[in-house]
């Protein structure tokens, strides 16, 4: 699935693949990959106890122009099962909701992973307007991450 709907990138682990989360199948399949009925069985994601720092998930992508995608780089929403006209976006338009959308579709993750029955925590560096339904936002480059344990 990710070679049809990834964009591919540096950032500091290496290549990395950025899945459109602007599109909702691609939110859903991250969701998914939390529990342990997924087609892709992520065994640290599956487990209960793990909780989800969403970082670099501006997106940041090293060899881009301004450590970013490119600006004109083509987002897809709509099509496929959710009977929605197929609208293209620019990077430049939807750079902040692709944060959002990765905090969201963890979030839905976590709530597929126990049903619903436990509280989630999600922690990310990318936010856009409505993102505080998801999850706690970490603005700070702390290397000693001293200030978060103080947030928490």
């Amino acid at each position: 699935m990710l070679e049809s709907i990834g964009i591919v990138g540096w950032c500091w682990p290496g290549t990395a693949t950025y899945p459109d989360y602007v599109m909702p199948a691609v939110r859903d399949w991250w969701a998914k990959l939390f529990t342990s009925s997924a087609s892709i069985r992520m065994e640290a994601l599956s487990n209960a106890n793990m909780y989800t720092w969403n970082d670099m998930n501006e997106p940041s992508v090293f060899n881009g122009p301004e450590l970013s995608m490119h600006r004109d780089n083509l987002h897809r929403s709509g099509g496929g099962e959710t009977g929605l006209q197929v609208k293209w976006w620019e990077h430049r338009e939807v750079h902040n909701i692709v944060g959002m959308y990765v905090q969201m579709s963890s979030h839905n993750g976590q709530l597929l992973r126990t049903n619903n029955a436990e509280r989630t925590f999600v922690l990310s560096r990318s936010f856009f307007a409505g993102s505080q339904r998801f999850g706690l936002i970490f603005l700070l480059s702390d290397p000693n991450l001293s200030l978060l344990i103080i947030i928490i």
